[in-house]
């Protein structure tokens, strides 16, 4: 990472305390996140939905030492970090680091003392809770004004049932998809209002699969819309992302990589073009002509389809809808949203002889 990036990054970090009394917040409860997806250089809104455990917060006082749980453990790592006391810092880290060595968790502490100078506190928005993790987003006023941001701050259960203070926030693919939906044009670090997924949508979306790394209530888990290309029974995303596959396997049968470009983004167009004539561009291109495809996620203006290769592993295609029809897109472009549908176990399932039968259906749906 550049070190102008990771100032950036370090900015949004770093808060100062304030010793203000705090109304108390409500319960952690069900919230739905619309799931974002990044198509090329635009993210997109979809119709899937992050369920996750959350709280927002109404009030505009910050925490006090009278505060209880995670409000209380977001009040000592500020008042530690006002007082600029490294050693109290320090005794308020969570006693194991995911990812992280001890020299980079105290190369973090050490810029987050450095930084507070210049950030004053305003207010706790809202806090998730997932897996074994809970996160508070902080609203900072930078020193002698300007645009008030949003920064995340992550704890973790230690031994002793404290809250741990978690300098290098986990990267997990929850971790990501909320702050992709915070920071985006329907979350609140853009919108008044920020855009919730309600209970009845959560509820009608007829798939739910775990984002956790254990059983527990505290798991987020996409709510989706999809179906099996091998026992649909209503025409939908499935046949239409389906009858395009068919055409592109049509065009890897002829060999001719310009006859893919109607059906292919701009953006991934030219990175193909790039690769067309290598060993890499003629197995793609081959790999085109032995496709079926086994499953699609409906996600409203994006798809996400698994097909197999003649005797061969499951892989993803992403497409995204145009106003002139379904394009390919995301080609060679690995990024949270391509990462989260590329996981192992996802094609894994896609390929079993009923796609997706093993996770969890709703009822009636």
């Amino acid at each position: 990472m550049n070190f102008a990036r990771a100032t950036r990054l370090l900015a949004l970090l770093l808060g100062a305390a304030a010793a203000a009394p705090m109304a108390s917040a409500q319960d952690f409860g069900q919230l739905g996140l619309p799931l974002l997806f990044r198509v090329e250089s635009k993210e997109l809104v979809t119709a899937a939905c992050l369920g996750v455990r959350g709280k927002e917060y109404r009030s505009a006082a910050l925490p006090g030492p009278t505060s209880k749980g995670l409000e209380l453990a977001v009040y000592k790592v500020l008042s530690a970090l006002q007082s600029d006391d490294k050693s109290a810092l320090n005794g308020l880290l969570a006693s194991d680091e995911p990812g992280g060595s001890a020299a980079g968790v105290q190369s973090q502490v050490d810029a987050y003392r450095s930084q507070f100078k210049a950030l004053k506190p305003l207010r706790l928005t809202y806090a998730f809770e997932f897996d074994d993790v809970q996160m508070v987003w902080v609203e900072l006023q930078p020193a002698g004004g300007g645009k008030p941001f949003a920064a995340a701050f992550a704890f973790k259960r230690r031994p002793d049932g404290q809250l741990g203070f978690l300098p290098q926030r986990p990267m997990s693919i929850p971790s990501q998809l909320i702050q992709q939906w915070y920071l985006s044009s329907v979350g609140p670090g853009q919108a008044q209002q920020a855009q919730l997924c309600s209970a009845a949508t959560l509820n009608s979306l007829p798939y739910k699969l775990s984002l956790g790394a254990s059983p527990s209530d505290a798991v987020s888990a996409l709510h989706m819309q999809g179906a099996s290309a091998l026992t649909a029974k209503k025409p939908g995303v499935n046949e239409e992302v389906g009858a395009l596959i068919a055409r592109m396997t049509q065009s890897g049968q002829q060999g001719k990589f310009e006859l893919l470009r109607p059906f292919v983004s701009e953006a991934s167009w030219a990175r193909m073009q790039s690769y067309r004539d290598s060993p890499d561009g003629q197995a793609f291109l081959k790999g085109l002509s032995q496709l079926s495809l086994r499953f699609v996620w409906d996600l409203g203006p994006v798809a996400v389809a698994y097909v197999q290769r003649d005797g061969g592993g499951v892989n993803s295609m992403f497409f995204s809808k145009e106003r002139d029809g379904w394009r390919l897109v995301n080609v060679g472009l690995v990024n949270a949203s391509t990462r989260l549908f590329e996981r192992k176990e996802l094609a894994m399932a896609a390929a079993d002889e009923h796609p997706f039968a093993h996770f969890e259906k709703k009822p009636g749906l």
